[in-house]
């Protein structure tokens, strides 16, 4: 038997729904051949002639789901879901864009794992805004954020987090302060990598354990209180915790990995989600099984492929 939670284990919670919305703009390299193709080239190939999408700068909204398109560095995509307060409503949104790709043309994997560049799987959480316009706010909240990711940090591929980090990209301290066009402020946790996108189980998990701890973190600060010796003291602390994996003390991140584990255990949202929440804290597991769909979301969300014919060209 595959060593993955069924989908009958990961019901929708539809008698619970966080306060606060949950987003996400995970990103992903298109491949072929062992090559990467270019996100942007790709994605304006595949859509600007579809009237169903609407261009906007970037990207395409798709119907339905949110945007897909590109960052800055157009070798990378971006899909970007419409926000939802549920893990299982955003993604569904995510597997509403991969499928709306993949309609277009399946013939190429979308790439979890940096290749070249490092990927980021950004999270967004809403945040009022007193909190938002103050600094050591943000920064509190973050810090604890990151430090209670540390689990799930240990499962992405080692080599890619040393190369993330000597890029100084996806820290513990980086974050993003946004208000969005609706008027709501959210905090883009910018520490995780885009390889929680790989399968469908693994991002539902994901977005269920983050928005767990930002549940407690902002509804009962009270008891996260009870934890405050064991979180980053100032984003020093946090930086040089951070470097440890590049020095192979792993060591003091498996234990710090210990105590988060617990700790998430006391949260109010453990109770809703824990068959998700002790599925993503079991590194062998999640690791064996973004290998064996080869951090793809085609094979790992298991899109169904076409088979591509040749027709003969006739002899005259």
């Amino acid at each position: 038997m595959d060593p993955e939670i069924k989908q009958e284990q990961i019901p929708e919670k539809k008698d619970f729904k966080f306060n606060f919305n949950i987003g996400a703009d995970p990103e992903f390299q298109i491949i072929s051949g062992n090559k990467r193709i270019s996100a942007g080239e790709a994605v304006n190939a595949l859509f600007a002639n579809d009237p169903k999408c609407k261009t906007k700068e970037l990207g395409y909204d798709i119907p339905t789901f949110g945007n897909i398109g590109w960052d800055n560095h157009d070798c990378t995509g971006e899909f970007r879901p419409k926000p939802e307060k549920t893990p299982q409503a955003l993604a569904n949104n995510i597997e509403g864009l991969i499928n709306f790709i993949t309609s277009k043309a399946n013939f190429f994997k979308i790439s979890t794992l940096s290749y070249g560049d490092p990927l980021g799987g950004h999270i967004h959480l809403e945040i009022d805004e007193q909190s938002a316009q103050n600094n050591a706010i943000t920064d509190k909240l973050q810090r604890r954020l990151a430090f209670m990711y540390i689990p799930l940090m240990l499962n992405d591929n080692m080599m890619i987090l040393k190369k993330r980090l000597q890029q100084n990209y996806g820290g513990f301290t980086d974050k993003r302060l946004e208000k969005r066009s609706n008027g709501k402020y959210t905090l883009e946790f910018r520490t995780p990598s885009a390889e929680w996108m790989t399968t469908k189980e693994i991002t539902i998990a994901t977005l269920a354990y983050v928005a767990t701890v930002w549940n407690e973190l902002i509804n009962h600060p009270e008891n996260v209180e009870k934890h405050a010796a064991c979180f980053f003291t100032d984003n020093n602390h946090a930086q040089n915790i951070q470097r440890l994996p590049l020095n192979n003390f792993l060591v003091f991140i498996e234990m710090m990995c210990a105590q988060a584990k617990s700790i998430i255990k006391t949260f109010e949202g453990y109770k809703i989600y824990k068959n998700e929440i002790d599925f993503i804290m079991n590194n062998k597991r999640i690791i064996d099984i973004k290998k064996k769909a080869n951090w793809d979301c085609v094979a790992g969300w298991k899109i169904p492929t076409r088979v591509w014919a040749i027709r003969p060209v006739k002899q005259r």
